[in-house]
């Protein structure tokens, strides 16, 4: 549910807390990349290149959010 352009404080998770589940998923993702990917056609390695640098990019900025104070 949406007022105001933000969600709902008694509906929404706390933003610590949604940050910290997406790190570690960006985190977990980006562990499954860096152990190597398989790709059947040459020009999806471009691709797949795209995702991992946008995943580390992901990654060094939900950190730096985390590291925020007051961020709520």
């Amino acid at each position: 549910m949406r007022l105001g352009g933000t969600l709902a404080a008694r509906t929404a998770q706390p933003l610590h807390a949604v940050l910290v589940e997406s790190l570690h998923s960006t985190q977990a993702l980006l562990t499954r990349l860096e152990s190597g990917v398989c790709v059947p056609r040459e020009r999806q390695r471009e691709i797949v290149r795209l995702l991992y640098v946008a995943t580390r990019h992901q990654v060094k900025a939900l950190t730096a959010c985390l590291e925020l104070e007051g961020l709520e």
